[in-house]
């Protein structure tokens, strides 16, 4: 890890040096070291920027620096990783460091404190002359197809790994909250289904020691609907509506009828009563 401390004279001194090869990329980190405090202030709500000219095209380019969690040795820390735009070109890196603050007092009015350091420069070492002949902005083409090769393989296993993890493979239902739902691996996913009610229906039939019908449903109710077997359980009542409709009922008693219809009106029946009737029978 190529280290720089930012000491009280604000000058930049190199602790730890590497070997910062051409168009390396995310590899090598710069890290810098900073006193927690700076005559009496403390830098840790300071944000830090680093002010960079490339070697060769002289390009000016800044990147914030993004600080630890942590202390590092009793000092802040700030990473940078060796991206493309520092390592594009071979050569000496000129760099320095500022340091920024803006409060508000209770008036809100702003004060600005600024810190700066004495700059220094890191050595980017040239690639064999042979990787310079594929051209190209940031890397060259065979390590762009290795990478992009290497980010599919990447992708291929974390996607095969997500369907592994997240596809349903059987489905459970919750009797206390009546609802049903996907499980992969034994782990719940998707939306719950709440199952609602359609209607009371027959679960069953029984006859019970006393010789009843028992009629179970759904809603746990049961109904006796009476003796079965050598005794008759009850009596179906015929009745007929205006409209023509014949429909029996199921009585305990039979009762005396009162009524009388014909059962299909386009005949020549006569109506049930006392008279006899004029039709005449044939025999089959």
């Amino acid at each position: 890890m190529y280290t720089i401390l930012v000491g009280e004279s604000n000058e930049l001194v190199t602790s730890v040096k590497e070997r910062i090869m051409q168009r390396s990329k995310l590899v090598d980190n710069l890290h810098f070291l900073v006193e927690p405090t700076y005559k009496g202030i403390d830098m840790s709500g300071f944000t830090a920027m680093l002010e960079y000219l490339t070697p060769v095209g002289r390009e000016y380019r800044t990147e914030v620096l993004v600080k630890s969690q942590e202390l590092y040795k009793d000092r802040i820390e700030y990473k940078l990783p060796f991206d493309t735009k520092l390592t594009r070109e071979a050569g000496d890196i000129e760099l320095q460091l500022t340091f920024v603050k803006v409060t508000l007092d209770a008036d809100g009015k702003d004060t600005q404190m600024v810190r700066k350091t004495s700059p220094t420069t890191i050595k980017i070492l040239p690639i064999s002359a042979w990787s310079d002949i594929i051209a190209d902005s940031s890397l060259n083409a065979i390590d762009q197809r290795l990478i992009q090769a290497e980010a599919m393989i990447q992708a291929v296993g974390e996607m095969a790994q997500y369907i592994d993890d997240n596809k349903a493979d059987n489905i459970s239902y919750n009797e206390e909250e009546n609802y049903i739902q996907l499980t992969a691996n034994g782990e719940p996913i998707g939306d719950k289904i709440t199952l609602k009610a359609v209607g009371t229906n027959v679960t069953s039939i029984e006859v019970n020691e006393n010789g009843e019908l028992i009629v179970n449903y759904s809603d746990g109710t049961s109904k006796n609907i009476g003796k079965v077997g050598g005794q008759c359980a009850g009596v179906y009542i015929p009745s007929y509506s205006e409209d023509g409709i014949l429909t029996f009922a199921l009585s305990e008693t039979a009762g005396e009828p009162s009524y009388s219809f014909d059962i299909d009106s386009t005949n020549d029946w006569n109506p049930v009563g006392d008279e006899k009737t004029t039709y005449v029978w044939n025999k089959l």
